[in-house]
């Protein structure tokens, strides 16, 4: 149960991967704790009711508001559609 780590590590296990090798995409600052407890990177799809309504009243970008640093994931994104693969490493779409 997150945040333990162990469904990611078991998830690399049946995978035969190094979690160190691991992309993990959560939308959940619990699953984000698990995923970098696992040693995996991890980008975070936060829903918009975890961001506080100030900040995007006041169109504070998401790379800054408190709830992002407090999270601490590898990489936040607003949508999954700005994911970009080639920035990790992987083909582009």
């Amino acid at each position: 149960c997150k945040p333990a780590p162990d469904c990611f590590l078991l998830a690399a296990k049946l995978l035969g991967a190094d979690p160190a090798s691991c992309l993990v995409f959560e939308d959940a600052p619990n699953g984000v704790a698990a995923a970098k407890a696992a040693g995996m990177a991890v980008v975070w799809v936060p829903h918009k009711f975890m961001l506080r309504d100030e900040d995007v009243a006041q169109g504070v970008p998401l790379a800054e508001q408190q709830v992002v640093r407090d999270v601490g994931a590898t990489q936040t994104l607003g949508s999954l559609e700005d994911f970009k693969p080639e920035e990790w490493g992987l083909p582009p779409f």
